[in-house]
Parts: C-alpha cells; structure tokens; sequence
C-alpha cells in the first residue's frame, strides 16, 4: 500500500511524498523541494504512517532541491526509528544532491545507496554506517 502526501498547491506540489513496502523494508520516497515550509505536514505524516520494518529507505533521487530543514526532518525521522534497531539508507544519485549529503557528513550516519537492490544487498550483509545519530 502506497501513501502519497501532496504538500503545498495542489496542481504543483513542492514536495511529494509516496510511502509503500519493498518487501520487509519500507521506502519513503520524495520529490520536489524539501525546504523551509515544506517540512512539517510531511514529517508528521511520515511519522504517523511509518511501519515496523527491517530497514528504511528515504530515496532523494526524484528531489529538485533540500535545505537545512529538509536534511533536520531526515535526521529527526531517523531519531524516531533508531530505538527499532532498524537500518536506514539513503537512496542518491551522483550529482549535486549526493554532494548536499555530503557535506552534511549524511554518509557517515546513513548508508548511501544508488538503488534499492543495493540498499537491500546492504541490509542483509550487516552493514552499519560509521557513526550512530546520538555520534553525529
């Protein structure tokens, strides 16, 4: 079952939001503008509609653009499912949006992944990123 939050106008949405299952993992997928005033109505309804799963995947590939609160909701949903003992990834393509994650050090809390076959491949070999949320 998907879940899509539409967030802003409604013939053009700055963000999107679809939630759905890859098998036992859940993928939250976003696109548009992950900005300042563009975050809280969907923060609290991924949060309402999060599912226990073995992992998570916030796939960015589908964003145009992210800022300082936008990587803050990624954080503070993460700080919501740490205490799962879930794993989650960041699905990023190369490019400016990978570089963002980058210099916000994202890669040392998150895996970053090109794809969910690879975050999946992942999961299963039990790795973790370098730094925990409470580290970072």
């Amino acid at each position: 079952m998907a879940i899509r939050v539409f967030e802003g106008a409604a013939e053009k949405p700055d963000v999107q939001v679809e939630m759905g299952m890859v098998g036992n993992y859940q993928k939250i997928e976003f696109s548009g503008q992950l900005i300042y005033g563009q975050t809280e109505k969907a923060k609290q309804i991924i949060l309402d509609n999060i599912r226990e799963a073995k992992g998570y995947f916030f796939d960015v590939r589908n964003l145009s653009s992210i800022d300082s609160t936008g990587l803050g909701m990624l954080v503070t949903i993460a700080r919501r499912l740490k205490n799962t003992d879930s794993r989650i990834a960041v699905i990023v393509e190369e490019g400016m949006m990978k570089e963002i994650f980058t210099m916000a050090k994202f890669h040392l809390i998150f895996s970053m992944v090109s794809s969910e076959a690879e975050g999946v491949r992942l999961f299963e070999g039990g790795s973790r990123p370098n730094l925990t949320l409470d580290e970072y």
